[in-house]
């Protein structure tokens, strides 16, 4: 079954909810990171905490200042040449310390649940997966009514369509496919749930190697930020539906196949080939 929402009251592990895990992958801001980097984020509240409980705390150290030590603190609490840092945030650094050792727990248990993507052994990175880029973008919003759904689901194709038209893509709007409440009976619904498929638009006789040059050449126009050297406009479609409402859940090809393996109901709803299925 695939877990389309959270409950963000609920725990991921004990003392970490997932509107905390939410907001971390929120905070990092990236694509591809690190277990480490995460958990900067995803234990920040807690050192920002001991930082304002700790007997410096009467020189008045502001909220901008604690973000910065927050990293600081992290960083020396693996140095063990960090004197400066032991004799005046000793006891934060301890809290540090004992945050990392949750490191592995935390990574496995955000792996089992497709939130992140197992380390790539190359890198030791993680990439989002499905549910922590639904997670990502989930927000407490009040339910809507199938028929607004309807009009959504309607708004997502002809937005395809749109940009499908434009020159010079080099990824286009393959396939929607559309699963979850609104194919049920119900008379209101949480979301939209959406697979968008992307595939390459390549240009008559153009070589692979020059679509790479092109969508990267793109890429660097349009801003995207860069993984190992590299920028590619592959999430560009989904990124551009999902701007049409907060109430789109928008998920990837692997969503396609555990949902094909589950034998759940989906329902094509569009085609760039063949057209719209509405």
């Amino acid at each position: 079954m695939v877990r389309k929402k959270f409950d963000l009251k609920e725990n991921l592990l004990p003392g970490i909810s997932f509107r905390s895990v939410r907001d971390a992958i929120r905070a990092a801001g990236v694509h591809l990171l690190s277990a480490d980097e995460l958990c900067i984020h995803l234990f920040a509240p807690d050192i920002r905490k001991a930082i304002q409980n700790n007997a410096r705390a009467t020189e008045n150290v502001s909220y901008w200042l604690q973000l910065r030590f927050i990293r600081q603190l992290w960083a020396a609490s693996s140095d063990q040449n960090s004197p400066e840092y032991e004799f005046h945030w000793g006891n934060i650094l301890d809290l540090c310390r004992e945050l990392k050792l949750r490191i592995p727990d935390v990574t496995q248990a955000l792996v089992d649940l497709d939130i992140i993507t197992p380390a790539s052994q190359a890198e030791g990175v993680h990439e989002l997966g499905d549910a922590g880029r639904t997670l990502a973008a989930q927000k407490a919003l009040k339910r809507i009514s199938r028929d607004r759904g309807q009009v959504l689901l309607e708004k997502v194709v002809h937005a395809a369509v749109a940009y499908n038209q434009q020159g010079n893509l080099t990824y286009r709007i393959d396939k929607i496919y559309l699963f979850g409440s609104l194919l049920t009976g119900k008379s209101d619904i949480g979301d939209v749930d959406l697979v968008v498929i992307a595939a390459r638009a390549y240009q008559p006789e153009e070589s692979q190697e020059d679509f790479i040059h092109r969508d990267q050449m793109l890429a660097q126009k349009l801003g995207l930020p860069s993984f190992f050297g590299l920028r590619t406009c592959s999430t560009e479609p989904r990124k551009y539906l999902q701007k049409i409402s907060p109430y789109l859940s928008i998920a990837g090809e692997c969503t396609l196949i555990t949902l094909k393996n589950n034998d759940e109901e989906i329902k094509m709803v569009y085609d760039a080939t063949t057209g719209i299925f509405l």
